[in-house]
């Protein structure tokens, strides 16, 4: 858990300090090469919901593509969720390309929605009851999604929503991967 809290402080700590650049660069209108978020997801059941109703994690973007106006269109994005309970631990790891499409592209403040297509890995270990040892599972299941946001100067914001493969588990249980996002941000960090 201590680990946990200081990848989301770090991501935090990352954002706040690079602001001044984000303003800077989004009145330049450079390029960035690099960009940081925090991610709210709320699974959307199973035992990751058990295990907390809203998973933080930090998430690296990285832009690949950009519109006519050096704003970036064509994103890859990793980000980390962890959870745990006294006898669950878990990680979730989304690597996800997305294409996004602005309205009123030439506005300093628009709206976009955008999509596209992920893989997914995840750990999940777990005490089953009465043993006495960690049992652990671990896969990767390939997704879509789609994504609705506004731009405010170089921050974002908007909600996400994974349509992803649940994961048999070894207990026989199913872990239901997919679920809502809300990600704040930026995608001019460096």
């Amino acid at each position: 858990m201590k680990s946990r809290m200081s990848a989301v402080a770090v991501c935090i700590a990352v954002t706040v300090f690079c602001a001044s650049a984000v303003h800077a660069q989004f009145r330049t209108s450079d390029r960035s090469p690099v960009g940081v978020s925090l991610a709210m997801m709320r699974p959307s059941g199973s035992d990751f919901k058990e295990m907390g109703s809203v998973w933080l994690g930090p998430t690296l973007h990285v832009n690949v593509g950009f519109d006519q106006f050096d704003r970036p269109n064509k994103i890859i994005s990793f980000t980390w969720f962890g959870q745990e309970e006294w006898n669950k631990k878990s990680n979730f790891f989304p690597l996800v390309a997305t294409y996004i499409k602005r309205f009123g592209a030439d506005s300093d403040n628009p709206w976009y929605f955008g999509g596209g297509l992920g893989a997914y890995f995840v750990s999940y270990k777990e005490i089953p009851a009465g043993g006495f040892r960690w049992e652990r599972d671990t896969d990767t299941k390939f997704g879509v999604h789609y994504v609705v946001g506004k731009e405010y100067g170089g921050w974002f914001f908007e909600f996400r929503h994974d349509l992803v493969p649940s994961m048999e588990i070894s207990s026989g249980k199913n872990v239901e991967l997919s679920g809502w996002s809300l990600v704040i941000g930026s995608r001019m960090a460096l």
